[in-house]
């Protein structure tokens, strides 16, 4: 909104997000680095072809770690949707385990898994930390060996399993640009800020100017340890803009491991349907990210996640499942829910969705004063 609206970023602001963005990187390679022994994946290694294995004594795997005990809750029966059953590792993932093993595991030798070992080290990340905020430089030992591990063939396979582990989905833009945002003078334009992840830990507030009118936004965390801090803002409010990354469908929550990022959502969405202060309040609802929405349909099914599901895994059968589940927790008839499919990181979308979204608050504004 900030882009779209407001008057664009100070010096300062512009600093703070080249560290964010710094710090995602790193962020980004040490999850993979982690996960690929969390996983059982060597550094180097090819997915063959299913037939070229099909004869491999391959010992029985448990179930995959991102699906495992997850929850079926109320709320996602109520609004036709189940968290999918354990699924077990394919025999692909259960061949790379056994080259990890063959390959010595933890203790494989070579310069990538060497380099993984120093992304991996906590006190990395830490150290960025302090030294990023200070305004200083891309260090020049950690742009040595980055290419070396995106590039690893073990490491994209890795990534092709992304959502059995905590990386954040911005994390092939990172690695796309990553010669341009480790380079000398680097300063974020819109479309690195727009990609940059920074964790809400506090409420911050936006102003802006649309057709003479001030609207002022307020940005909440939303995970569970921040939700407390929401009451204070409930009074008082013309509407709610729920955001909900639809592409996270076949992902975990940050916090709680064994509940599907969807479902937290739905559960959070259905309270506050039903919170007494917002009886009269808009809700205008956002499924985000539909561009990776559109990618993972075709490699994930949708009813391996959500039972109910049993329509084509398409992006516009899928997300037309998604918002069902969301209208269906509306119980207020005299209130409608709004919804929208947007693409954040696409401003010229958000800035028609935005602009039709300030004239049905102004809109509700106006019926409520009987004009």
């Amino acid at each position: 909104m900030k882009i779209i609206h407001g008057t664009g970023f100070t010096a300062d602001e512009l600093v703070l997000f080249r560290s964010a963005i710094w710090l995602n990187l790193l962020t980004c390679y040490q999850n993979l680095t982690i996960a690929m022994d969390t996983l059982k994946i060597p550094y180097g290694f090819v997915p063959p072809e299913l037939k070229d294995i099909e004869n491999e004594d391959l010992p029985e795997e448990p179930d995959s770690p991102v699906t495992s005990n997850q929850m079926e809750s109320s709320i996602v029966r109520a609004s036709t949707a189940k968290a999918c059953p354990t699924t077990k590792l394919d025999r692909v993932a259960r061949y790379a385990k056994l080259k990890y093993d063959e390959a010595g595991g933890k203790s494989q030798m070579g310069v990538v898994p060497d380099k993984a070992r120093m992304m991996k080290t906590s006190d990395l990340l830490v150290s960025s930390m302090f030294s990023f905020s200070n305004g200083e430089h891309f260090p020049a030992d950690r742009i040595e060996g980055l290419d070396a591990i995106w590039n690893d063939p073990g490491i994209q396979y890795c990534f092709s399993r992304s959502n059995e582990y905590q990386l954040i989905e911005s994390c092939a833009y990172l690695m796309q640009h990553r010669h341009r945002i480790c380079g000398p003078g680097y300063e974020p334009t819109e479309e690195d800020i727009l990609s940059a992840r920074i964790m809400t830990t506090s409420v911050s507030e936006t102003r802006f100017r649309i057709k003479d009118v001030t609207y002022k936004v307020y940005d909440v965390g939303g995970q569970k340890s921040q939700r407390k801090k929401w009451a204070p803002l409930f009074e008082d409010v013309d509407a709610i803009i729920f955001v909900v990354a639809i592409s996270a469908y076949n992902q975990v929550c940050f916090e709680a491991k064994d509940t599907n990022r969807i479902v937290d959502a739905l559960e959070v969405f259905k309270g506050i349907c039903e919170h007494s202060c917002f009886k009269n309040t808009g809700i205008i609802l956002f499924l985000n990210k539909i561009d990776l929405f559109k990618v993972k349909v075709k490699t994930f099914p949708i009813s391996d996640y959500f039972r109910t599901f049993k329509g084509n895994n398409t992006y516009e059968e899928g997300s037309e499942f998604f918002l069902n589940a969301f209208k269906a927790l509306n119980k207020e008839t005299r209130r409608s829910v709004h919804a929208h499919l947007t693409w954040a990181t696409d401003t010229r979308q958000i800035k028609k969705i935005l602009d039709s979204v300030f004239t049905c608050i102004q809109e509700w504004n106006l019926a409520e004063g009987g004009l």
